[in-house]
């Protein structure tokens, strides 16, 4: 049988402490999301990209990636995938758009 785990690295956690639940405004999402990207970059962990999903109305931060392709030799593990992903499980559904579900939105960002 064959298996696919693949993980954030172990940072992400004690980044994630520093940052409130709930941001609002798309302006300081963006803002988490290149501090996220630039953290990446400077841990050494992947590639200048990050990616986050919100929950459109409050601002909600359902789940968080960065790109780890090289790390996790997959070339699937971009920032954008991971956090889809990752949302993906917090919900419990493979499909977003269709669960009964609030809008989301996925900030992503590029850091060179």
């Amino acid at each position: 049988m064959y298996k696919l785990n693949l993980e954030l690295p172990d940072w992400i956690d004690n980044f994630l402490a520093d940052y409130p639940a709930v941001i609002s405004s798309m302006e300081t999402q963006m803002s988490f999301v290149l501090d996220l990207t630039e953290r990446n970059i400077r841990e050494k962990t992947g590639g200048p990209f990050g990616a986050s999903v919100f929950e459109k109305e409050s601002g909600k931060l359902v789940s968080v990636g960065v790109n780890v392709v090289v790390g996790q030799n997959c070339s699937a593990a971009h920032a954008e995938m991971m956090a889809l992903m990752l949302a993906q499980k917090k919900i419990g559904h493979y499909d977003l758009g269709a669960v009964s579900y609030t809008h989301l939105t996925l900030p992503t960002i590029c850091s060179v």
